[in-house]
């Protein structure tokens, strides 16, 4: 974490490149709040740094989506492979069936 001054207040909190590396790995694994925890700072600063810090933001972003592509084709494999369960999910949330 750095620290970088401003003029008054508290220093802004930055992100490493190292860190934003980390926030991309444990977007996949992990909510926000438990991100936010592994880099020991609130939620609502890490909310301000994803907006002035397009890195920040990307890399949170790339690593839920890396997550849910997995989970997806998880899920489509089982379908596919005659999971019923997999089926009537894939259906509802991809055909808009009830």
């Amino acid at each position: 974490m750095i620290e970088v001054k401003n003029k008054g207040g508290r220093p802004r909190t930055e992100l490493t490149d190292e860190q934003v590396e980390q926030v991309e790995r444990l977007a996949a694994l992990l909510n926000q709040e438990q991100l936010c925890d592994f880099l020991g700072i609130p939620s609502r600063t890490f909310r301000e740094i994803c907006k002035r810090d397009e890195r920040v933001s990307a890399a949170y972003k790339k690593g839920a989506a890396q997550a849910i592509g997995t989970v997806a084709q998880s899920l489509i494999r089982r379908a596919t492979e005659g999971n019923v369960t997999a089926q009537i999910s894939c259906l509802k949330t991809r055909a808009g069936w009830g």
